[in-house]
């Protein structure tokens, strides 16, 4: 897919440069500009052929107009040209990769065979699967902590995190509850839920912070942010926040976009 997507973000940005150096020669006039440098100064000429012969004048300064005119025919030709070629292959290694999908030749073979075949790479479900099934070690509750049953029977420590689990749960999305994250430096923090991109084969990390009026919670939720950025986990990338107080709480509406936006795109 990100190979798929870069196909496609450079078709579109070729097919772009292309249309508007399409759209500059429409109307340009003939012939090319030629020019000759010296120290003192550069001339510029205008060259046509007339009556098959080439024909060569001088460019006054009060003529910039038609200077920088043939200036740009001549950069614009170029542009059509490479990006025409470009195009051309870019096309063709698009159809290519829609005719020769990994994960659609296996489902092509016959079910039978399928299931007896070894793939030279797993599917995306498969990944997931995978990842989703691997055991870890979650923190624990104590006993005397609340602590609230999500639809998918585990337990969380707030009400909001409850909210935000039922949401994953509701849209299908497979989640890890503080699933130890192991740092660059040997320290482990544990992500209130963690998600898989089969795809990118990369995690991504959701952080709640549900006190941020108490100063001491404010102290290790910064903390926490620092530990993610210095391990290159960057927020609005692989890390999604969310924030409350006492006096704004959860917005739904914002849960929804998010969700929307970051793990079901």
């Amino acid at each position: 897919m990100s190979l798929k997507d870069d196909l496609k973000r450079e078709k579109e940005k070729l097919e772009r440069a292309y249309q508007i150096a399409s759209r500059r020669l429409e109307d340009v006039p003939t012939g090319t500009l030629q020019c000759s440098v010296s120290k003192k100064h550069i001339d510029f000429f205008h060259c046509e052929e007339i009556n098959h012969k080439l024909e060569k004048r001088y460019l006054r300064r009060d003529e910039r107009e038609l200077i920088c005119a043939l200036a740009q025919k001549e950069y614009d030709l170029k542009i059509q040209k490479i990006t025409g070629k470009q195009l051309k292959l870019l096309y063709k290694l698009e159809r290519s990769m829609e005719n020769a999908s990994l994960e659609d030749l296996l489902q092509e073979l016959h079910p039978a065979k399928r299931g007896i075949v070894v793939p030279v790479e797993l599917t995306s479900e498969e990944k997931l699967k995978i990842w989703y099934e691997k055991e870890y070690i979650r923190k624990e509750i104590a006993i005397n902590d609340p602590k609230f049953q999500t639809k998918k029977g585990e337990y969380v420590r707030s009400k909001s995190e409850k909210i935000l689990a039922d949401c994953f749960y509701d849209h299908g999305i497979l989640y890890k509850y503080e699933c130890p994250l192991l740092l660059n430096n040997g320290w482990i923090i544990y992500p209130d839920f963690t998600f898989y991109n089969p795809e990118k084969e990369q995690e991504i990390y959701w952080e709640h912070d549900g006190m941020m009026d108490d100063d001491n919670y404010l102290k290790s939720a910064l903390k926490k942010m620092d530990s993610y950025i210095k391990n290159d986990i960057y927020p609005g990338d692989r890390l999604i926040l969310t924030f409350e107080s006492r006096n704004v709480p959860l917005d739904s509406v914002v849960v929804e976009k998010l969700i929307s936006n970051y793990l079901l795109s």
